[in-house]
């Protein structure tokens, strides 16, 4: 009995063990191939992920020089492990600066010539442009095979569907594509088969919300915590995800949820449509006569996988049933998700996925027929014993009876043959004949005296000794031989015809990969909205209204981040074309609130524009294409770069990219440099903005410089407002974190600062002492005269001009800033 459970318990452990395997499989980071084509401020691209074997194409779109910002979002989004690039020398070098390459390194050193024939996988190939160049990839990309396309019309009308012939850079970067896959796949993959595209697809990015990679540090999308152990640092997966926006989201039952999670913060939309979609879905979910059915939803959803990573190891070793266990259970699970969904709509109600998902298994029979041919052909569970491909019994009559005529003989082995036994192995009592595959029939002996020096004398003389597995023996002797010449065959063709089976099988299921893929993507998508709905329904969140209008008006608005951690002051912003105010300056002390409330702004709009929920009482917010920041800044004396070479950089890249539909946060711009210089650049940055007029964006500006507005002549779009604070008795700072009308009525930066060091120099000092000294130096006449300070403006003007003309090569413009002296007689 203690055997028995013993046995029983080690089965279960090895399973549990090849379940964990198999899982880690699973969970495999994507890994992408990544192909660009810029010319003329126009890129394309075109991708392919290596675990779902999807090819992506991304249609032309503007990407300006010298940000290049769509490119830099397809970087963050992908982290491509191989790229190809074709373009402008600017382009180029760009490209390889986010590969990290070296500085000093040429374009034409990657060339697909200079580096062909190489053993080794390139992380970087730049393909020409040229006429060849592209009669070469349009024939490449025509010729391309997708799994359940044979046909050439059917294949050519899908082609033609997804790619637009006249987008010339789009057919250069989907055939420097295939061309790379082509001649370095088996330096990329680990198996020997050949590259497979299971479905091509569009990846539109004009939709997306452009945020710069600043911004989504800003606002603290995605986080990353080292692990706490020093000797784990610099290991693959020692890293995990900090707290963050993604880590407050993310209550997905599913590794497909999250990893969906991922890719929606990374592709916040302004289409409408879609983002009311997703509203609908978390309404729906948040409805309490739905409460049951999301239950079943979510415990469902725990049992669904990444199919296409499962179909791509299923591919390259059809004998591995646990994959074939896995995919048999996300589909059938997938399938139930889709039936409970299309069962639970109500009339005229707006449920957004959920009545999607529903109409999706509407008249869609290929994905039970998928389920039933892997039920009623596959044996999953003797395949799991036998480690290899069976199939099940009553499928193929012919294989039966082959399978049934094998086992007789195998139970009923000739009275010559075990008198072999008892002639060869005399005193092993444990030894039986048995059929191994692929080599037949031979003896297992089970005994700790057996081992290959038997069969040369002794016990065992004149047989053959073959391999050992535990504590099994395995020989040939002269019947095996005999055996196998009469019915090894018998096997064989077994064999063969199951290899046959599984082949046809595989077609079946890759021919409606496409729409089976398809059915798991919204069932992980709605695994991420239900987890929308989990946080927003406990956090008491609201749905937005979004309007084509540019308004911004948020009432009892919170950050979502920080009121996890404290008690939060909620705070109103109310901003609009109409009311002329697009541009708002926010003056207060430092530790006041300033940087956590334009934070707050910025993650209420991103939360809003990749549909979900927002943390305040009511909103409205305008659609908008972008969002732009300045409210962390990097310094690094290994770069020789300072904080003004960031300012000046961060604030050209707003100044270049952003429209009359961006958002704009600056935080403290200016703060790197001197007083009178820092106000000279931010001054000019307000003047910039405000030419615009009403093509302004909405744009909000926090500073501790006071006078800034008085020393802006277009004052019309601005508007001031700022945080509650005082002194009390002992005059330490109490602030209330509350947003009011008005500008500060003090000052509390660099100058605060320097009185307070030079009050601590003296022996002694007064709570009086304090109050007049701070009356003192918020005294307009202790300020330079604002005629002064414009000069300085107006050469902050020319800085800015100058960096945008050259490039991003700030070195003249900051040496003729700096250089700068202000006229006393002016």
């Amino acid at each position: 009995m203690a055997e028995c459970v013993e046995t029983i318990m080690d089965s279960k452990r090895q399973e549990n063990e090849s379940l964990l395997a198999i899982n880690q499989d699973l969970s495999e980071e994507y890994e992408h191939l990544l192909s660009l084509c810029w010319d003329s401020a126009t890129l394309s691209a075109s991708f392919y992920v290596i675990q779902t074997m999807e090819m992506f194409i991304v249609p032309e779109i503007t990407d300006l020089r010298p940000m290049f910002s769509y490119t830099h979002n397809l970087f963050r989004q992908l982290n491509p492990i191989a790229v190809m690039a074709s373009g402008h020398e600017s382009f180029l070098r760009e490209v390889m600066t986010l590969l990290k390459l070296p500085e000093d390194a040429n374009p034409k050193d990657y060339t697909a010539t200079a580096i062909h024939g190489t053993s080794e996988p390139n992380n970087f190939m730049v393909f020409p442009q040229s006429e060849k160049s592209m009669l070469n990839n349009r024939q490449r990309l025509w010729s391309i095979k997708i799994s359940g396309l044979e046909d050439e019309v059917e294949k050519k009308l899908y082609l033609e569907t997804h790619i637009q012939p006249h987008q010339k850079l789009v057919i250069q970067s989907a055939g420097n594509l295939l061309r790379y896959m082509d001649t370095n796949w088996k330096a990329i993959s680990a198996d020997n088969m050949p590259p497979i595209i299971s479905s091509l697809k569009v990846f539109s990015l004009k939709s997306q919300v452009l945020i710069d990679d600043s911004t989504y540090l800003a606002l603290e999308i995605f986080s990353t915590a080292t692990h706490p152990s020093g000797f784990m640092k610099g290991l693959k997966g020692a890293e995990q995800m900090g707290f963050s926006l993604y880590r407050l989201l993310n209550q997905c039952q599913s590794k497909i949820g999250s990893d969906e999670l991922k890719m929606i913060l990374q592709q916040p939309t302004n289409d409408i449509s879609e983002l009311n979609k997703r509203y609908d879905t978390i309404e729906w979910c948040l409805n309490q006569q739905n409460t049951s059915i999301v239950v079943r939803l979510k415990r469902m959803m725990k049992q669904v996988y990444e199919i296409s990573r499962c179909f791509k190891k299923i591919l390259e070793n059809p004998d591995k049933m646990y994959f074939w266990k896995i995919f048999r259970s996300s589909v059938a699970h997938a399938y139930k998700i889709c039936e409970l969904c299309r069962d639970s709509v109500r009339e005229g109600e707006n449920s957004g996925l959920i009545e999607e998902l529903g109409e999706a298994v509407k008249d869609q029979v290929e994905i039970m027929v998928v389920f039933m041919a892997i039920t009623e052909i596959v044996d999953i569970d003797e395949g799991m014993q036998e480690n290899k491909f069976i199939v099940q019994e009553g499928f193929d009559v012919e294989l039966d009876n082959q399978k049934d005529y094998l086992r007789k003989i195998q139970m009923n082995i000739p009275d010559a043959t075990q008198a072999e036994l008892r002639k060869y192995f005399p005193v092993f009592e444990s030894c039986e004949y048995t059929m191994v595959p692929e080599m037949g029939f031979v003896i297992a002996i089970k005994s700790p005296m057996a081992s290959p020096s038997d069969s040369s004398s002794g016990p065992g003389m004149g047989s053959k000794f073959l391999f050992q597995t535990n504590d099994l023996f395995y020989y040939s002797t002269p019947c095996c031989m005999e055996l196998n010449d009469k019915y090894g065959h018998m096997y064989n063709d077994i064999c063969v015809r199951e290899q046959q089976i599984c082949k046809d099988l595989i077609g079946v299921i890759a021919k409606n990969m496409a729409k089976l893929v398809s059915i798991v993507k919204g069932c992980a998508q709605l695994d991420c909205y239900m987890a929308m709905a989990q946080v927003v329904g406990a956090r008491k969140y609201v749905r937005p209204q979004m309007l084509p209008d540019k308004l911004l008006k948020i009432h009892q608005g919170r950050h979502a981040l920080m009121e996890e951690r404290v008690n939060f002051i909620p705070n109103d912003i109310h901003v609009s074309e109409s009311m002329e105010n697009l541009i708002t300056i926010i003056t207060a002390p430092n530790s006041a609130g300033k940087s956590i409330y334009l934070k707050q702004v910025g993650i209420i709009v991103y939360l809003a524009h990749i549909g979900c929920f927002v943390p305040a009482t009511s909103a409205e917010i305008s659609i908008i294409d972008s969002i732009y920041s300045r409210i962390h800044n990097i310094e690094s004396i290994h770069q020789d770069a300072s904080s003004f070479f960031h300012d000046l950089h961060q604030m050209a890249n707003v100044m270049e990219n952003s429209s009359t539909r961006s958002l704009i946060l600056i935080d403290e711009f200016g703060s790197g440099t001197n007083v009178n210089e820092g106000k000279s650049l931010l001054v000019a940055c307000i003047e910039e903005l405000s030419k615009r007029c009403s093509a302004a964006p909405i744009t909000l500006f926090s500073t501790h410089y006071l006078d800034i507005v008085d020393l802006c002549e277009s004052r019309e779009m601005v508007k001031e407002i700022t945080i509650e604070s005082t002194f009390d008795d002992s005059g330490r700072l109490q602030t209330t974190h509350k947003i009011v009308d008005g500008r500060c009525p003090l000052q509390y930066a660099n100058e605060l600062h320097n009185i307070r060091r030079s009050l601590e120099n003296q022996e002694t000092f007064t709570d009086e002492r304090v109050k007049m000294i701070h009356q003192k130096m918020n005294s307009s006449a202790d300020f330079e005269a604002p005629h002064l300070v414009r000069n300085k403006i107006r050469c902050a003007y020319e800085v800015l001009r100058t960096y945008l003309l050259t490039n991003g090569n700030v070195d003249e413009a900051i040496k003729k800033f700096m250089d700068f002296e202000i006229d006393d007689d002016e």
